[in-house]
């Protein structure tokens, strides 16, 4: 993986050169001009990543230039919902670009898998193994 990131890349939003930045166990590049966030797909769930990341600086944090480009691919990138952040999704590499204005709704999600069901107590086991001997 280390040839993937030879040198930092250009900001999809405002075009400055991307930072690395480690969060956790994770290393992220953030623009120091508008304070966007670029995460590359094996970096994990984007609103995963986020919390990990914790406060961004407040950049500009503006609305993306038209014909934004991936940093890594140079792909051009695809607007996405990811809950109620709306993203740039590179259709190449699978990164994702999470604009200042959206971070935060980002960070605030929770997990998009289903919450497990907590297992029975004993007595509701019991029970349940009462009702199915008696019919």
């Amino acid at each position: 993986m280390s040839d993937y990131r030879t040198a930092p890349g250009p900001c999809p939003a405002c075009g400055a050169r991307l930072d690395e930045r480690v969060a956790g166990d994770v290393l992220v590049d953030v623009c120091g001009a508008c304070a966007g966030l670029w995460i590359d797909w094996f970096d994990g769930e984007a609103h995963d990543v986020a919390k990990q990341v914790g406060g961004l600086p407040h950049g500009t944090g503006g609305a993306v230039r038209s014909g934004a480009a991936c940093p890594r691919c140079h792909r051009p990138l695809a607007a996405a919902m990811h809950g109620p952040a709306s993203v740039l999704r590179c259709g190449e590499c699978a990164g994702t670009f999470v604009p200042r204005v959206s971070f935060e709704a980002l960070a605030a999600l929770e997990s998009l898998e289903a919450p497990e069901e907590p297992e029975p107590s004993f007595w509701a086991r019991i029970g349940a193994a009462v009702r199915a001997l008696l019919g």
